[in-house]
Order: C-alpha cells, then structure tokens, then sequence
C-alpha cells in the first residue's frame, strides 16, 4: 500500500508608501511524500542465486528460499519554498499620461529525495551489489533483481537533489489619450543547474468606440525540467509486444542516456502571439474573441523504451542492458517542437429576472497542437523516439473542443448555479493492439480487439447547487457535480489493456476504461451537502 503526505503553508505582508505606491511580500511552502509498498511480488533474483548455489535444490526448496514478498520499496520526497517581494505604484510626470509601474524579485529553493529501498527490494539475490545472476529459466539471461511490478530505490539511486533560482521583473503600462493602451514586461530567471532567460511580453489595446475595442500581444516564455525530469529513476513492470519487461527509466546524467550523448536537460522556449477584439453591443452583454499561436521548441518528452535489439548502432549502451537483465531503458530529452493555435469566445451577460440578478458566462475554446519537429539523440531514429501512441496523445490526448455555460441565480437569501461542460473528443493509441506493437498473429491467436486508437467520447457534464444563506455567516448548500453521471466510453470485452491487467489463464481483467486521453473524471456523479461559516 502506497502513502502520500501533503503540506502547505503560506503567508506575508502588505503595505502602502509615500506618494500612493505599495508593497508586497509573501512566502510559500509546500512538501509531498509518497512512500511506496509493494505486496505479493517476490524478488526473483533470490530464488536463483539460492538455486545456482544449490543446483541439486528441489521446487520445494526453491520455493522455501523465494525470499519475502513484500516490503518498502522506498520514497520520493518534493520541497519547495518560495518567496517574493513586490513594489507597484504609478509616475506621473515622465509620459504624457500615468506610466503604471510595478518590479518585484522571487528566490525559490527547491529540494528532491529519493529514500532507499528495504534490501530485499532492490538486492540482486542476497547481496545489494547489482551482479548478474544466472535465471533459473535461462542461465544466459538475467534474472531480475528487486520486487516484481517496483524494485525498490538502490542506494546508488537514493539521495537528495537541490538548486535555487532567483528572478526579477518589471511590468509597465500606460495609456495614450483615451484610445491606447501599452504595456511591456520583462522578467530575467536564473536556475543553478540549467541556466537563465530573460522573457518578454508586450501588449496593446486600442479603443475604436465606446463599446468596441481590438487588443493583441506577443511574448516570449520558458520552462526549466523539473528536479524529477533531472533526478528520478526506477526499474517497473511494464506492458509491451513481448509481455511484461523490466523497463528502466534512466536519470539524466547517467550512463544509460550517457550513451546517448544526453548530460542535462534544457530549457524549453516558447514564443506565442494573440489577437482579438473586446465588444459591449449593450450595457449588460460583454463579447470577447481572441485568436492565439503559441509555438514550444525543446520540449521534454520520455522517448520510447530501447530495447537491446534496438540499440545495435550503440553498442555500449545495448551491452548495459544485458548486463543488468533489463528488456528495455528509457529517459528524458528535449526532443520535440511543438504548434498549439485556437481560439476562444467569451461571452457575459447580466440580467434581473424575477425579483432576482442572473449572471451567465457563455465560453468556448477550439485548440489544436501538432507535433512540428523531433530531434532524436544520438543513435535513436525519431519516428522510434516519439512513436504513434506518444505523438497520439500530444496531439489528441488533451479536447480539441472544449465549452460551458454557466447561470449564477441570486435573489434574497436564495442562489443557485446550473453549468453545462462540454468536453470533445480525445484519441490514444496507448495499449491498443498497434500501439503495443501486438503481430497480426498474436491478435488472432488471443482474440484482441484490433484497435489502432481508443476514443473515450464527448460529453456534456452538468452541474446543479442549490444554497440557502443562514445568516450572514453561515450558508448551507446541495448540490451535484455531472449530476447525469456521465462516464467516458467503457473498452472492448477483448482490449489488450484488459489482457494485460488479467490473470496466465488468459481470462481478461476487470478495467474497464482507458487510462490516457481522459478529459474527465471516472467517478460519474458527485452529490454533496455543504455548510459554509465565514468569520
């Protein structure tokens, strides 16, 4: 059984200086733990170095010295602390109109733990040295060390990770007469371990009419790789053509993506553009209609497991497979650049109706992202680093088609909220026949459904809430999230996810919806009560 802790604190202090410019500072903290179980999984590798130190040993015996079946695998620990500092107010003798300025500093410090593994979880037979023991069912292959399913974290593995970043900004805005509007911000970011960017956005409104007004922006952007994407590795059990492997994910700076010519990770770089327009066509009806692009270079991405039949033309890092008895390895690169264009509507209207004030929201966003470019490391072929069910679910794992409608109902002491969410469809090529690479004749052979995408479905979710206001402090509620209890499409009696997830008899599992591409929920309804107290 698996354990996960959070915590979170934040606070700070605000003020006002000479001249009507103010002040800002906070701290935030915040901490999750997750220590991780595993139950009925032997460690294999114990079995066969008992055999192979007693090759006379009967089934009995073998099994007499499988060695425990459960243990602490270890724990993955994330810390992070935050704080900022803010000063904003107004010149007004530099420009012809009011400049707006506000500058400000950030530091976050930022800490990752792996916890070691109980000996029995990682160990290669009894030893916690990573040897190559002979399997039982095969003395030329490896038997696998560590818990089936988890091997526990090695103390090689174990440890903690750090770095701290500081960043500053500027952000002005000012008018020019009654029509114009302009602003620009700056923002330089240090991170310790990858590197620093300096980032930009500039904005404009113009106002053609009192109630019609065009607005567009362009800006630049960055993400640094997370101290997970850098630090974290394991050894699992996962699903492929071959059935279940041992797939390692290998930390960046070590010698599997090494091999590769991959040391670090960088920064991904972003440049998006917007365009719309702001209409009032009345005094209680708002429209707004913007056209965005937004392109990423160097985004990360997990490539595709290499197998040592894959990694001929990088013969050091095919040998570090066979050596340790992995089926296949993968890691993190900046890899792919992508394309993500749309648009989104927004409308807001306000009227009183029945004694009473209703506000609606009326939204729709159409989005769509595409992959433009991969660039494979060192000896990997792209269309293998970025294959069909990974590509898939960058592009149609997330709506292209997303909308809802929102009424907000006040009168008296009553209120009520009704919203409708649309979500379009979604695709994913994961543990589908294709996307496991599953023969013809194997399909055949096991009766799998032939699917080459799982399309979990549109739907609309609507949400009802009822309220009451007690007092003026305290204010009861009922209400129903999807209250029709929409659930995505179920799988095929025969998918190949439910194979997997079944039992060596061949009877296939009981799962019953996809696990990619979802854009809601599996629960179905959520009904409640609430009581609220304000003090």
């Amino acid at each position: 059984m698996n354990e996960s802790e959070d915590l979170s604190a934040a606070g700070g202090f605000r003020g006002e200086l000479a001249g009507g410019w103010s002040w800002d500072v906070s701290a935030v903290y915040g901490k999750n733990s997750y220590d991780l179980r595993v139950e009925d999984a032997p460690n294999v590798s114990i079995a066969a170095d008992f055999f192979n130190n007693n090759p006379g040993a009967t089934d009995a015996e073998i099994i007499a010295n499988v060695g425990p079946t459960s243990g602490f695998s270890g724990g993955l620990e994330f810390e992070q602390a935050t704080f900022n500092a803010d000063i904003a107010g107004e010149i007004n003798d530099l420009l012809p109109d009011t400049l707006y300025v506000a500058v400000g500093a950030e530091y976050r410090d930022e800490t990752f733990r792996i916890t070691e593994g109980e000996l029995d979880s990682f160990s290669c037979g009894l030893s916690p040295e990573n040897r190559f023991i002979p399997s039982i069912v095969d003395p030329n292959t490896a038997a696998t060390c560590g818990f089936q399913a988890f091997p526990g974290f090695r103390p090689e593995t174990a440890g903690t990770s750090g770095r701290d970043n500081y960043a500053i900004y500027v952000d002005l805005e000012t008018t020019f007469g009654d029509i114009w509007t302009l602003g620009a911000a700056a923002r330089f970011e240090d991170y310790g371990d990858v590197g620093d960017k300096l980032t930009w956005k500039v904005s404009s409104r113009v106002e053609i009419s009192e109630d019609f007004a065009v607005r567009g922006a362009i800006a630049t952007g960055f993400r640094a790789p997370s101290l997970q994407q850098i630090g974290f590795t394991q050894v699992a059990t996962n699903a492929s053509a071959a059935g279940l492997t041992e797939t390692l994910l290998a930390a960046v700076g070590t010698d599997f993506p090494g091999f590769f010519g991959i040391d670090n990770l960088g920064l991904e770089e972003s440049d998006s553009y917007s365009a719309g327009f702001v209409w009032e066509p009345m005094d209680d009806l708002t429209v707004t209609v913007d056209a965005f692009l937004i392109q990423i270079d160097d985004r990360i991405v997990l490539g595709n497991p290499l197998r040592p039949a894959d990694l001929d033309a990088v013969p050091d890092a095919q040998q570090f497979l066979l050596d340790r008895g992995i089926g296949q390895a993968n890691f993190f690169s900046n890899a792919i650049d992508t394309e993500t264009k749309g648009i989104d509507v927004v409308l807001n209207h306000t009227a009183q109706i029945a004694g009473g004030s209703l506000a609606s929201t009326f939204a729709f966003n159409y989005n769509k992202t595409t992959v433009e470019k991969v660039t494979a490391p060192t000896g990997v072929d792209p269309a293998f680093l970025l294959p069909d069910p990974s590509e898939v679910f960058i592009e149609r794992g997330q709506p292209r088609v997303r909308a809802n409608a929102n009424f907000n109902y006040e009168k008296d002491r009553w209120g009520g909220v009704l919203r409708f969410n649309y979500f379009g469809s979604t695709e994913t090529s994961f543990f589908t026949a294709a996307g496991l690479g599953f023969p013809p004749a194997a399909i055949d052979a096991l009766g799998l459904a032939d699917e080459d995408r799982l399309r979990p479905g549109s739907a609309v979710l609507v949400d009802l809430e009822l309220r009451y206001k007690l007092t003026d402090w305290a204010q009861f509620a009922l209400g129903a999230n999807n209250l029709l209890d929409e659930k995505p499409n179920k799988l095929a009696d025969n998918s190949p996810l439910r194979f997997i997830v079944g039992d060596p008899s061949g009877e296939f599992g009981n799962i019953k919806f996809p696990l990619r591409g979802l854009a809601y929920g599996l629960n179905g309804g959520f009904y409640y009560a609430r009581f609220e107290f304000n003090f």
